[in-house]
């Protein structure tokens, strides 16, 4: 990895945590949902901004 500003990691360390709260927050709703189109989007939703909270991470590795 390369080296990364303090600046930089504090950016990316917020970008995690918005992406931890919208990934928790879909999930919620899905589960929630009555509505199988609106069940499948915040399903649809959460895997995609689970994938970009995993792609975030690679970089604290």
């Amino acid at each position: 990895m390369s080296h990364i500003s303090n600046m930089e990691l504090e950016t990316l360390r917020h970008f995690i945590g918005d992406l931890t709260v919208r990934v928790a927050k879909c999930q919620t709703y899905a589960q929630q949902c009555n509505d199988p189109q609106l069940k499948n989007f915040f399903s649809s939703s959460a895997q995609t901004e689970a994938h970009a909270l995993q792609t975030l991470k690679q970089f604290l590795n």
